[in-house]
C-alpha cells in the first residue's frame, strides 16, 4: 500500500486505530477466541466477541498515539517491533489479504485460508503474479503470515486475476475508516497531490480520495492516475507471473479493473488486526484468532475508475491543479512515486 494512504502526520493515529482492539487483547489473551487460521468464524461478522469488550479510539487516544505514549500505543508498538515491519505494511497486508480472498470468493474460486502449499479451486480461477514472491514458499492471495509483509509494498500490480479465460486486475486500499479516507483526501488535494474536482457522486469522491497519481517521468502536470488504462497498460509490461496472454489482454484494456477498500467498518478487519498479533508474537495456528471473513467497504469498476480519471483532466483543464511552489518541493517525491503501485 501506498504510504500516502495515511493521514499525513496523523500516520500513528491511523495505525493505532487499525490495531485497535490490541490493548485489551493483548492484556487478556485468555478472554479472545482462537481457532486457528482456518477456522470458521463463529460470531457475528464484523464484530468481535462481545466478552471481549470494545476499546474504542477516541480524541485522547489519537492525541496519545501522536505524541508516542498511552496504552493503545504502547502495544502497537510492541506489536510492529516484534513485526519490524513500518506501520503501512501492516495496513496494507490486511488490506490485501482481505481484497483477495473477497475476490476469489467473488469469482467463485477457492484457496485453503493461509495456507501458502494450498492449491486453486478450481484450476481455471487464480491470481496470476502470487508467483512474484521470490523464496517459492508463499503461494496463492497475500496470507497473514509474516513472510507476506515485504509483498504490500512491492512495485507492482495488487492482483491479476484470471478466471475462465478472462482477466481482472484489482487493486486494495486500506484506511483506518472513511473519516481518514476524507480527512487524508483533503490533505492531498491541500498539498497539490490531486486536483479538486466537481462531482456529485460521493462513491466518485471517496474513489477520488484512495488513487493515487504517479508519473514514471516527474511530470507533475501530465501524471498518470493509478488504476486507469495507462497505467495498467505500463505496468503490465513489467509484472511477473502473468502469462503471455494476460500481459497482452492488459495491455490493450481487455480486462476488468476493479478497486476496492477495506476499513474498520469492513466485515471481519478488527479479527484480522487480531491475527496479525497473534502471528506476529509467534502463536500456534490453533491459537491464532479466527479471520475468515473478508468483506470491503467499498467496491469500484472501471467505469468509475474511468470517470473520476476523466475529472481529473477536466480539473487540471480548468487550472485547479498543484501550484509551481508545491511541484519544486515535491520533485524528488514523484520519482519515488513511480517506483510503487498500491
Amino acid at each position: 500500500q501506498d504510504p500516502d494512504d495515511l493521514l499525513g502526520e496523523q500516520g500513528a493515529a491511523v495505525a493505532m486505530a487499525i490495531t485497535a482492539n490490541v490493548a485489551v487483547a493483548s492484556a487478556v489473551p485468555a478472554t479472545r477466541t482462537r481457532g486457528g487460521h482456518n477456522a470458521a468464524d463463529p460470531h457475528t461478522k464484523g464484530q468481535v466477541p462481545a466478552r471481549e469488550g470494545e476499546h474504542k479510539v477516541g480524541a485522547s487516544d489519537r492525541t496519545d498515539a501522536q505524541r508516542g505514549k498511552g496504552s493503545t500505543h504502547s502495544a502497537v508498538a510492541r506489536t510492529l517491533r516484534k513485526i519490524g515491519k513500518p506501520v503501512n505494511q501492516v495496513k496494507g497486508l490486511i488490506g490485501e489479504h482481505v481484497v483477495d480472498y473477497h475476490e476469489l470468493k467473488r469469482l467463485d474460486g477457492d484457496w485453503t485460508h493461509d495456507a501458502p502449499q494450498g492449491q486453486w479451486r478450481p484450476e481455471s480461477v487464480k491470481k496470476l503474479n502470487d508467483k512474484r514472491r521470490g523464496d517459492n514458499q508463499h503461494k496463492g492471495p497475500i496470507h497473514i503470515v509474516l513472510s507476506d509483509l515485504g509483498e504490500v509494498n512491492r512495485p507492482g500490480i495488487d492482483a491479476v486475476w484470471e478466471h475462465g479465460g478472462q482477466y481482472t486486475v484489482t487493486e486494495a486500499k486500506a484506511s483506518a475508516s472513511m473519516g481518514a479516507v476524507y480527512g487524508f483526501g483533503k490533505y492531498k488535494e491541500k498539498q497539490g497531490w490531486i486536483p479538486v474536482i466537481d462531482t456529485k457522486d460521493p462513491r466518485l469522491q471517496e474513489l477520488h480520495y484512495v488513487l493515487a497519481d504517479y508519473s514514471d517521468k516527474g511530470d507533475k502536470e501530465t501524471p498518470t492516475m493509478q488504476m486507469s488504462k495507462a497505467w495498467v497498460a505500463d505496468r503490465a509490461t513489467r509484472e511477473g507471473g502473468l502469462t503471455p496472454s494476460a500481459e497482452i489482454a492488459l495491455t490493450v484494456d481487455r480486462t476488468s479493473r476493479r478497486v476496492a477498500l477495506v476499513t474498520l467498518e469492513s466485515s471481519g478487519a478488527t479479527a484480522h488486526a487480531y491475527a496479525l498479533e497473534d502471528v506476529a508474537f509467534g502463536r500456534i495456528d490453533a491459537e491464532v484468532h479466527v479471520h475468515a471473513d473478508h468483506g470491503v467497504a467499498l467496491q469500484w469498476s472501471a467505469a468509475d475508475i474511468d470517470a473520476v480519471e476523466q475529472a481529473r483532466k477536466d480539473a487540471r483543464n480548468l487550472g485547479r491543479k498543484a501550484t509551481p511552489e508545491h511541484r519544486q518541493q515535491t520533485s524528488g517525491r514523484s520519482k519515488n512515486e513511480s517506483k510503487k503501485s498500491s
